[in-house]
């Protein structure tokens, strides 16, 4: 039986006070500063997602004035492309991080909404953040990302913090971060913002 946590993460309240869907999925948040990368679904008219792009990726410039801009293609190949692993009525679309390609995610409609499920800490959890933690240098380095979220039938907080790959056979996050310098690596921006239960709210994609 699903959870009351899916319905209150899938839907948020439109100007006319009654229950929508949020397009946000998930995001990537980083040490670095304030931009995240959003991660949306791409419904097609027949209510389904789009097969070939299931999700749609783009930076919200935080640190700055809030403005979006696309991927460029060396972060969509990279460190912030999605890769479509397949699609199932039970499991929904599922995909991958190109920067954390251990952790499948399961795009599911449920109730309507489209909302994006992973294992995190052992549970299936509803994924809002997925929060990286670079190192300083010449050359950054990833040394952990924390996939955060909510237990999909209790709503409880779900955590976890996985180490950067050590096989040269999986693709590392560390190997990703060569596209992460410029104005969106900036040193001297804040760091994002991860007030409690924030990662919970699909509004905090509009402030």
């Amino acid at each position: 039986m699903v959870g009351w946590a899916v319905a209150l993460a899938a839907m948020v309240l439109g100007s006319d006070g009654r229950a929508a869907c949020a397009v946000e999925l998930f995001r990537i948040a980083r040490s670095t500063n304030a931009n995240v990368v959003l991660y949306e679904a791409n419904a097609v008219e027949t209510g389904g997602l789009d097969p070939v792009e299931p999700v749609r990726a783009s930076w919200r410039m935080l640190a700055e004035d809030g403005h979006r801009e696309d991927l460029s293609g060396l972060e969509r190949s990279l460190a912030y492309g999605i890769e479509v692993r397949g699609h199932g009525a039970q499991q929904g679309t599922v995909v991958a991080l190109k920067a954390e390609p251990r952790r499948s995610i399961s795009i599911r409609s449920v109730g309507g909404c489209f909302v994006a499920l992973a294992m995190i800490g052992g549970r299936q959890a509803i994924l809002r953040i997925v929060f990286v933690e670079v190192g300083g240098g010449l050359l950054p380095s990833i040394r952990s990302v924390q996939l955060i979220g909510a237990d999909l039938e209790t709503g409880e907080p779900a955590r976890e913090t996985l180490a950067p790959a050590n096989s040269s056979e999986e693709a590392s996050p560390t190997s990703s971060v060569a596209p992460l310098e410029g104005p969106r690596q900036a040193p001297n921006a804040p760091s994002p913002r991860m007030a409690t239960g924030s990662g919970l709210d699909h509004r905090q994609s509009d402030a």
